[in-house]
């Protein structure tokens, strides 16, 4: 499965993201602050049997429709359906 996380290097999104990412769902970081989401990519993916299944959208800021737009197009040309 392919999930996305907003706010995923937050301590929730990144709980979040961990969880699924151990039971195998390829988990798509997003949030506003690209260098804390990478830093939180790398910890899940220290964690996980599957690092190749963490990835990061940056620089989405779910208040600016511009932004959430982009994001959608992204996670679209990047990784197709996302099931949760």
């Amino acid at each position: 499965q392919r999930t996305q996380v907003t706010g995923g290097s937050g301590a929730i999104g990144m709980a979040i993201a961990g969880a699924l990412a151990t039971r195998g769902a390829h988990v798509v970081l997003t949030g506003r602050r690209s260098g804390a989401l990478n830093d939180a990519a790398n910890k899940i993916r220290a964690c996980t049997p599957d690092a190749s299944k963490v990835s990061v959208i940056g620089d989405t800021d779910v208040t600016d429709e511009t932004s959430v737009v982009k994001l959608f197009e992204d996670l679209r040309c990047a990784h197709a359906l996302l099931y949760i």
